[in-house]
C-alpha cells in the first residue's frame, strides 16, 4: 500500500456583529490556527492541525462604563496571546506542562493585566470581561471559562449540549432549585454574572472541563448576544440542517437569526468542526481531493503547481523557437523555389456524439464514469459522520467497495445531495473528489464503506424503491 500521511484538523470561523441595539462593539475574539507557528487570526475562517500544540479559540465579552468593556475584552485576548507566544517560545515540548495549568496561568495573567490597568485609570474602574478558551489538541478539548459566555458541542445523534456552566445569578438560582428553566429565560436579572476577569475581592473560580471529541463534532463558542436571543433548541436546528456546511456559513446563519430575533446585544461566536485532513497519496496520479471549507494547499500540491508552471514555460519557449524556425524555413523555400506552394485543406472534423446527461433533482450530471481508481485516491476526500474508524482517519483497507453516485457541477446541489446521503445512509461514508475539466469545476460524489459488491447492490436496489431515489445513476466499484 502506498505511504500515506493523515492528521486531524479543526476548521473554524470567527464572526462578530454589533447587533441591533448597541452602538459599539465590546466583544473580542481570537484564534491560534497554529500555536507552534504563531499563526493568529482575529476574524474570518481558517483551519489548523490539532497535532503538536493544537488550535486555540478565545472569546471575551467586555463590560463597564463608556469604552471600558471593550478595553477589558481586548486586554484579555491580547494577554492570552502574549502568554501562549511566550510559552511556545520557552517550551519546546507541549507536554512539559498540562494544558489545564497553561490555561489557568493564561487566565491569571489576563486578570492581573486588567486589574492593574483599571487601578491606574479612573475611567476604567470597574471594567471586566468574560473569557472562554477552547484548546483542541489531537481529539481532546481543554475548556476553561469565566463568566456567562458559553461553549456548546454538537454531535451527530446526540444534538447540541452546553459544555460550560454559566457563572451567573440565574445559574446559581437554578442550582439551588429556586427557579425553573422556564423562569430563568425571563428572569429580570438573567444578565447578572457572579464572576468575571477584572473583579476584585472574592477570588475567581474558573470552570474547567476536558472533553474527548469525535470526527465531525462541532464546537460553538459564543457571547450571550447569541444565546440570549436564541434558545438552545433554536440553535440546534441550524446544526441539524447545516452541520455539513462550512463553519463560516453556519456562523453567518446564527448571527442573522440572532439579529432577526432582536439583536439586543453584541453577537460574537466561533464555530469549529473537527475533520481529518486530506490524505496525501505519494503514489497518486495527481488528482486533488479537498474538504469543504479547506483553504490550505498541501506542500505536495504546491510543488506540483510550481513544477507545472515550469513545464508550461518550457513548452512555450520551445513552441516559440519552433515557430521562428518554421518561419525562416518558409522564407528560404520561397526564395529558392518558383513553384507555387499549394495549401492542403484539411477536412472539417465532426464533433463526437454527446450523450445527453441524465436528469437529476440535485443538479446537472456531467458524467457517470467507470474508472478504475483505487480507494487510496478516494480516501483523501472523506468527510465522515458516524463512520467506521478507517474512514474517520482516512486509512483504506483492502476489500472495500464503493458507489460512484455521479459527477456534478453545482456546489450547492452537491452539498444538498451529500446531506441527503448522510441522513439516509449514516452507516456509510460520503466522499467528494474533484474531476479535471477545462470548462470549470466538477465534483464527483462517492458513497463508500461497503464490504462487498452484494452489499452495495442491495443498497442500490433498496434505494430504487424509495420515493426519492438517490442512486439511480450510480456505478458500483471495488478495491
Amino acid at each position: 500500500m502506498p505511504e500515506t500521511v493523515a492528521s486531524i484538523s479543526l476548521h473554524f470561523a470567527l464572526h462578530t456583529d454589533v447587533g441591533r441595539s448597541r452602538e459599539h462593539q465590546e466583544d473580542r475574539m481570537l484564534a491560534a490556527a497554529n500555536l507552534a507557528g504563531g499563526v493568529w487570526v482575529s476574524e474570518g475562517s481558517n483551519a489548523g492541525t490539532t497535532d503538536n500544540w493544537g488550535v486555540l479559540l478565545v472569546v471575551a465579552d467586555g463590560m463597564g462604563g463608556m469604552n471600558a468593556g471593550e478595553v477589558a475584552a481586548q486586554m484579555a485576548v491580547d494577554s492570552v496571546r502574549r502568554y501562549f507566544e511566550k510559552l511556545v517560545q520557552e517550551t519546546s515540548d507541549p507536554a512539559a506542562q498540562s494544558p489545564q495549568q497553561s490555561l489557568l496561568e493564561a487566565m491569571w495573567y489576563a486578570q492581573q493585566q486588567i486589574v492593574q490597568l483599571a487601578a491606574g485609570k479612573e475611567d476604567l474602574a470597574g471594567m471586566g470581561t468574560t473569557l472562554v478558551m477552547a484548546w483542541v489538541i489531537g481529539q481532546e478539548l481543554q475548556l476553561l471559562w469565566v463568566g456567562d459566555s458559553r461553549c456548546y458541542l454538537w454531535r451527530t445523534g446526540e444534538g447540541l449540549r452546553q459544555l460550560s456552566k454559566d457563572h451567573s445569578l440565574v445559574q446559581k438560582l437554578l442550582d439551588e432549585q429556586k427557579i425553573t428553566h422556564e423562569q430563568a429565560v425571563i428572569h429580570p436579572q438573567r444578565n447578572m454574572i457572579t464572576q468575571c476577569l477584572g473583579m476584585t475581592g472574592d477570588p475567581i473560580s474558573p470552570g474547567y472541563i476536558r472533553q474527548t471529541l469525535q470526527i465531525n463534532d462541532c464546537l460553538l463558542i459564543c457571547t450571550d448576544g447569541l444565546n440570549g436571543m436564541l434558545s438552545d433548541k433554536q440553535m440546534a436546528v441550524f446544526f441539524e440542517e447545516g452541520v455539513y456546511e462550512s463553519p463560516p456559513e453556519l456562523a453567518t446563519r446564527l448571527i442573522t437569526a440572532a439579529n432577526d430575533a432582536g439583536g439586543h446585544d453584541n453577537i460574537t461566536l466561533a464555530v469549529a468542526r473537527l475533520a481529518p485532513q486530506p490524505v496525501i497519496d505519494k503514489a497518486a496520479s495527481g488528482r486533488t481531493f479537498t474538504f469543504e471549507g479547506s483553504t490550505k494547499r498541501t506542500s505536495l500540491e504546491q510543488r506540483s503547481s510550481r513544477t507545472s508552471k515550469k513545464s508550461r514555460l518550457f513548452v512555450l519557449c520551445f513552441l516559440m523557437l519552433l515557430g521562428a524556425g518554421a518561419t525562416l524555413l518558409c522564407f528560404w523555400f520561397s526564395r529558392n523555389n518558383s513553384s507555387e506552394v499549394l495549401s492542403q485543406n484539411l477536412p472539417e472534423q465532426k464533433p463526437e456524439a454527446q450523450t445527453k446527461p441524465a436528469d437529476s433533482s440535485y443538479g446537472k450530471i456531467i458524467a457517470v464514469e467507470t474508472r478504475t481508481d483505487t480507494l487510496q485516491n478516494v480516501a483523501a476526500a472523506y468527510v465522515p459522520d458516524s463512520f467506521p474508524a478507517h474512514a474517520a482517519t482516512g486509512e483504506v483497507k483492502a476489500g472495500t467497495h464503493y458507489i460512484v453516485v455521479g459527477a456534478f457541477a453545482n456546489k450547492d446541489n452537491i452539498r444538498r445531495l451529500e446531506r441527503e446521503l448522510r441522513k439516509r445512509y449514516p452507516q456509510y461514508s460520503v466522499a467528494r473528489t474533484s474531476l479535471p475539466s477545462s470548462s470549470g469545476e466538477k465534483w464527483e460524489v462517492v458513497l463508500t464503506g461497503f464490504q462487498s459488491n452484494e452489499e452495495a447492490e442491495n443498497l442500490k436496489a433498496a434505494d430504487s424503491k424509495s420515493e426519492k431515489p438517490l442512486l439511480s445513476s450510480a456505478n458500483i466499484k471495488s478495491h
